[in-house]
């Protein structure tokens, strides 16, 4: 049976070598597995202590073992079951730093550009603006706009001068509302306003959009969470039914069964979590900025 369990988890790994990887590099018994998680977590702005991550790990593989007593798997199994929720407790670690991160990223950007189109409409001078929007923004946006300063007060023209944000975020939007400002402050103009206000429709439309996508795919995630719970509680009532008939459970065909119906469980909650890492910004909409 445990051999089983191992084959299968194999397979899974040589299924996504990416994924692998990373449960290999976080696990928590490797050397340096718990530091190299910790570095990541941190990256996306969190902190993250080692009493944080036993907790984590510990509740994890009470819960596992839990259910395997609860359904009489033989301990072999349970050990199996409990020692792979331990490992694949890091992944859902960074999904969910990697999700939050995002949210703040995306939110940080749609308000510089709502605040950058505001000020610009009041005072159509690029350095004034990023001036007045750096005190709003944090992080590697505000890095970014920084750079951009450093550029104007260097004498680069404007175009090279807001690489930075063209590298930070290649989108659509971000390319119209750079070819409408640049070309005020380079040419002027007398009716960029109305120019400003399709952007700013726009930019209210894309986080419309994005958060009601968002909204759908976590309630998504939450229906294959409550489905698991369903499926958990149909399988625990059939055991009571096998139970009354003196259907021998400590038998070859349940024990594999069973096990089998748990690793299922455990992967659909790993994919339903797995939505999490996906980044807020569609890399379709991106574009490919002409020198």
């Amino acid at each position: 049976m445990t051999v089983i369990l191992f084959i299968i988890l194999i397979m899974l790994y040589l299924g996504n070598r990416r994924q692998g990887g990373a449960i290999l590099r976080y696990c928590i018994l490797q050397r340096g597995g718990f530091r190299n998680l910790q570095q990541s977590v941190i990256a996306y702005g969190y902190q993250y202590q080692m009493r944080q991550h036993v907790l984590i790990c510990t509740l994890s593989a009470i819960l596992v073992t839990a259910a395997g007593f609860l359904f009489q798997l033989q301990l072999a199994s349970i050990m199996v079951m409990a020692f792979t929720a331990v490992l694949l407790m890091p992944l859902l670690v960074l999904w969910s730093a990697s999700h939050t991160f995002e949210e703040r990223k995306f939110n940080d950007l749609t308000n510089f550009l709502q605040h950058f189109i505001a000020l610009f409409k009041l005072n159509p001078k690029l350095y004034q603006t990023l001036t007045d929007c750096e005190a709003l923004t944090q992080g590697d946006l505000k890095i970014t706009v920084q750079a951009i300063m450093t550029n104007i007060e260097n004498g680069e023209d404007l175009e090279t001068a807001f690489e930075p944000l063209r590298s930070y975020c290649p989108h659509f939007i971000i390319h119209n509302l750079l070819t409408i400002t640049c070309a005020v402050e380079e040419h002027g103009s007398l009716y960029y306003q109305e120019g400003l206000d399709f952007i700013q429709d726009d930019i209210d439309d894309w986080i419309e959009d994005v958060y009601l996508f968002k909204k759908q795919q976590l309630q998504a995630k939450n229906r294959m969470l409550v489905l698991c719970a369903f499926a958990g509680l149909i399988a625990f009532v059939s055991k009571q039914m096998l139970a009354q008939i003196d259907f021998q459970v400590t038998g070859g065909v349940y024990q594999i069964s069973m096990s089998l119906f748990f690793i299922c469980i455990g992967v659909t909650i790993i994919m339903a979590h797995r939505i999490l890492q996906d980044s807020w910004i569609d890399a379709e909409e991106y574009v490919c900025w002409e020198s």
